[in-house]
């Protein structure tokens, strides 16, 4: 890696252990169970829960969970999203044209919990109380509201604000905490304790559990005891495809890491059909166009695996490339049908130990507060994952019961030569996806450094030719995309997620990144 470059904006960091998070709470809370001798997990999980207390306009108790775990010279993939109630049907939604975007018709049975358990169960060294120590404490005694957390907190929507529930919540006295002002919430310092005593069963089969479906009879939802008892996080066996050195992982579908893949697989292709080279002009033209391409494509089938017209692999060979490459056009801009969701509110840590093991860790309450249903008196606020699904009875990912929906949810993980170099992420909706791709490329193809391609200003394509542009992007790249037939807006950062990697170093250690564009920073042990 090349280190060669003025860290104007990043938070850098060398150690012999390393993380990387949004908040300088949960970046905190995980080097503490680092230098108490706990494992990687065990400092993921820490941030895990303190990032629910500290960044509520991102995640929370109810939401949902991947991660991908280096141990013992392997990777492993966790899935623990949520499925949909058993009586879920397309009959259930029927007059409406989109699922709903709020209230208990959008909320699947929340699988983070489970997440954090089932990652506990099988690599946890601490105590489980020790490890949720921090975020209990934030709960119970306040946090001080950072900066771009404050900022959300008070745009929240006015659609979420007309949620009974969310109000008293998250907005006592009629408005958002400011910033740099003290927040706590006693009742999930409670839930949390819980949670911590029962290794998170208390969520699906105990006393919270009796909350949860209390409240949700009363709200007129369809999850029943069955619904949260059934529900089991999986261990599944990354996707990957090769770009130049670099090995790429993402999870498989439900997830969208998918599109990250066929993008890579495309471009790679690309630039073999049509000698692009990373200096030339073609170069970023191509790369968005497959990333274009991927999405379109995505979109027609992700879905529940057990629903998915075809095996995810089948998408990651050449010949499928060679085939998809062909629908582009090196100097033009096309119109592809897809329409990504826009939005997003998700969380993300990584982690690398002083023994080798490393992690990468993403939850999120989907968008901002999620549903706006918070259970009362225990602070758990539900996700509105059931929003992703479609209403297209001949779609993959049309609702129906027990399915797990199209997830926007993406941990990263890149290996080199076999062994482990990255373990990363990029926040923000389906950024995520088009994030992983630019800093894979800018890491392999303009050998850059995990916080210069943090850095760097980025592109999120929206639909058809509809393209965004990071602002302090030349004038010159702007141009040339402009008269390919993109119709360019050039944004401000909000636009453009934020990223975390954790990269292992060949001398021994690691370098951690964290992206300006968030409150968090990347900190090290020695």
């Amino acid at each position: 890696m090349n280190f060669d470059y003025y860290f104007e904006k990043g938070r850098i960091a060398f150690g012999s252990s390393a993380v990387a998070s949004s908040h300088p709470l949960a970046v905190g809370s995980a080097l503490k169970i680092l230098a108490k001798g706990g494992n990687a997990v065990d400092a993921a999980l820490s941030a895990a829960v303190t990032l629910v207390v500290v960044e509520p306009t991102m995640n929370g108790i109810g939401g949902d969970l991947f991660a991908m775990v280096w141990n013992q010279n392997q990777l492993f993939g966790l899935n623990s999203s949520g499925r949909s109630p058993q009586k879920w049907n397309l009959d259930r939604f029927s007059g409406l044209k989109t699922m709903p975007l709020r209230g208990w018709e959008s909320v699947t049975v929340p699988g983070q919990p489970k997440g954090w358990s089932s990652l506990y169960k099988l690599y946890g060294t601490l105590p489980f109380e020790d490890i949720m120590s921090d975020g209990v404490k934030a709960a119970r005694n306040g946090f001080h509201v950072t900066p771009r957390t404050g900022k959300l907190w008070k745009e929240v929507p006015e659609d979420l604000k007309k949620v009974a529930d969310f109000l008293p919540a998250f907005w006592p006295g009629g408005c958002a905490p400011s910033v740099g002002t003290k927040f706590s919430f006693p009742d999930q310092a409670i839930t949390l304790e819980r949670l911590a005593q029962s290794n998170c069963e208390d969520f699906y089969s105990g006393e919270l559990s009796k909350a949860i479906l209390k409240h949700a009879a009363a709200g007129g939802s369809a999850l029943e005891k069955s619904d949260l008892e059934s529900h089991t996080a999986d261990w599944e066996n990354p996707l990957s495809v090769e770009y130049g050195a670099l090995t790429v992982h993402e999870l498989p579908p439900n997830s969208q890491g998918l599109s990250t893949l066929m993008a890579l697989s495309f471009f790679k292709e690309a630039r073999r059909k049509f000698g692009v080279t990373i200096n030339s002009k073609d170069y970023l033209h191509l790369q968005i166009e497959c990333m274009k391409l991927a999405f379109a494509e995505a979109q027609s089938f992700i879905s529940d695996p057990s629903t998915s017209p075809r095996k995810a692999q089948d998408y990651l060979d050449q010949e499928y490339a060679s085939k998809m490459v062909n629908r582009l056009n090196v100097s033009k801009a096309r119109h592809f049908e897809s329409q990504p969701p826009s939005s997003g509110g998700t969380v993300l840590v990584t982690v690398g130990d002083d023994k080798g093991n490393m992690v990468t860790l993403i939850q999120s309450n989907w968008w901002g507060f999620g549903s706006g249903i918070v259970i009362p008196k225990t602070g758990i606020s539900l996700h509105n994952r059931g929003s992703s699904f479609v209403l297209d009875p001949k779609h993959p990912n049309c609702v129906g019961p027990r399915k797990r929906p199209f997830h926007t949810l993406i941990p990263g993980f890149v290996t080199k030569g076999g062994k482990p170099f990255a373990a990363f992420g990029l926040m923000g909706g389906t950024m995520q996806a088009q994030g992983h791709f630019q800093l894979v490329c800018r890491i392999e193809d303009g050998n850059e450094n995990p916080q210069q391609a943090i850095d760097c200003h980025r592109w999120r394509f929206i639909s058809g030719l509809d393209l965004k542009i990071e602002k302090g992007t030349s004038e010159d790249v702007i141009e040339n995309l402009r008269k390919r037939g993109n119709k360019v807006t050039i944004e401000g950062p909000k636009e453009f997620g934020g990223a975390q990697m954790v990269c292992a170093m060949e001398d021994g250690g690691y370098v951690a990144a964290s992206d300006w564009r968030k409150d968090g920073f990347a900190g090290a042990l020695v």
